[in-house]
């Protein structure tokens, strides 16, 4: 068991890490409730809040499900499964099991802070990108001005640059037409 962590914080942090390794972004409160056995999600935030306090993982307020381990190495040396997202449906969350295709691993470094995943884009742009590619999208929530998004749009996913006063989707809430789901930070071509 980790240093100085009670037998329930030890439980919290290696579901995430768990979690995190096998699906490339962290769990929810309720998944973390569910798999240590509690009911009361405020003793789950209270297990991340002194994890945080004891240097076993770093959160964002700023973001959902943002938690980072600290643990030297932990994303160096391995590789984590990247949901790829197929048909998308408008009025569910982005990563819903309806929206997950398959999962792919990828490496870690590739990977930035917070929830990543894979999608198939459908149209020849002129941006580049061509029908059949895939993108690797970040749902960071912080864009600026001329970054290439990912639009949830036609009930499809396109590549576009983004403009300020774009409506931004979190990953919890339901999608809706025109919705930038996340900032494209690589693409992959078969050739």
């Amino acid at each position: 068991m980790a240093h100085g962590l009670t037998k329930k914080q030890h439980m919290v942090l290696e579901f995430l890490k768990k979690t995190i390794l096998e699906r490339g972004y962290p769990p929810t409160i309720r998944e973390t409730c569910d798999a240590i056995g509690l009911s009361s999600t405020s003793t789950i935030h209270a297990h991340l809040e002194s994890l945080e306090r004891k240097g076993y993982i770093k959160r964002s307020p700023s973001k959902n499900r943002s938690v980072e381990i600290l643990e030297e190495d932990f994303y160096n040396q391995r590789v984590i499964t990247v949901p790829v997202l197929g048909s998308i449906s408008l009025g569910i969350n982005l990563l819903a099991d309806e929206n997950i295709e398959d999962k792919r691993p990828m490496p870690v470094d590739l990977i930035k802070e917070g929830i990543c995943f894979l999608v198939n884009v459908v149209e020849d742009n002129s941006l580049g990108i061509f029908d059949g590619d895939q993108i690797l999208v970040h749902l960071s929530g912080e864009y600026s001005e001329g970054d290439l998004v990912a639009v949830f749009e036609e009930d499809a996913i396109k590549v576009k640059p983004f403009i300020a006063g774009m409506q931004i989707c979190s990953d919890i809430e339901p999608l809706q037409e025109n919705m930038v789901v996340g900032k494209v930070v690589s693409l992959y071509r078969r050739y």
